[in-house]
């Protein structure tokens, strides 16, 4: 993870190259066995990460596919891994590679958006998952297409537009906070926003649960 944080041009390196090519039909093989997804799919995901710009174009829409439909799964641990693979994925997908044409990232996008917030719910997917991961995905595809982020996902999640007739909390709290970062960013030409780290893991197996932090200052 701390090199696909970081890497640029390295990608075109051919002994990076072939690694990534040689390891990843055998390795998203595997990750479809239910016995070795918690380990295999930060794998995939990091094969992906570190790929040229070609081959993740190529690939990364069956993975994606896979991600989603394990967002509902029974299990929380493979929600959980399901969704930190599909954040780091979108960031690569907004932040490095700038997207695809126009109507192709739409389409991307709204099956992205319809899995996390479905339209007329009142929850999220998968719902025990920490809120900065939501609002960060919102972040990522913010930084090249502000517009959907804005009108297509905030404004849903915030009711704009239509009467409310029960508060949602977890939604509009997503909502506000994703508005508040962007906008944040955006006054404070930040940039790019960094690639999520990894989270960190207790011997357990259990993942250590942050403090959530708002943000506490004026725009």
């Amino acid at each position: 993870l701390p090199v696909s944080a970081v890497v640029k041009n390295e990608v075109n390196v051919p002994v990076l190259k072939n690694f990534v090519e040689s390891m990843y039909p055998p390795t998203l093989d595997m990750s479809n066995k239910k016995k070795h997804n918690l380990a295999l799919f930060p794998m995939v995901t990091c094969l992906l990460c570190v790929s040229q710009k070609v081959f993740f174009l190529n690939n990364w829409p069956y993975f994606l596919t896979i991600c989603l439909s394990h967002l509902k799964d029974k299990e929380s641990k493979t929600c959980r891994v399901a969704l930190e693979s599909l954040y780091r994925l979108v960031w690569v997908y907004m932040v490095r590679i700038k997207c695809e044409s126009n109507t192709a990232t739409i389409s991307r996008l709204h099956s992205i958006v319809s899995s996390l917030f479905p339209k007329g719910s009142k929850v999220i997917v998968p719902r025990d998952a920490p809120l900065n991961i939501f609002v960060k995905i919102i972040q990522f595809i913010a930084q090249e297409r502000l517009d959907f982020a804005m009108k297509e996902i905030i404004f849903d999640l915030l009711c704009v537009g239509r009467p409310i007739r029960n508060v949602i909390p977890e939604r509009m709290s997503i909502g506000l906070r994703a508005f508040l970062v962007i906008a944040d960013s955006l006054q404070q030409k930040e940039g790019d926003p960094p690639m999520p780290q990894t989270m960190g893991v207790m011997p357990s197996g259990n993942t250590l649960r942050f403090k959530k932090t708002f943000i506490n200052k004026y725009l």
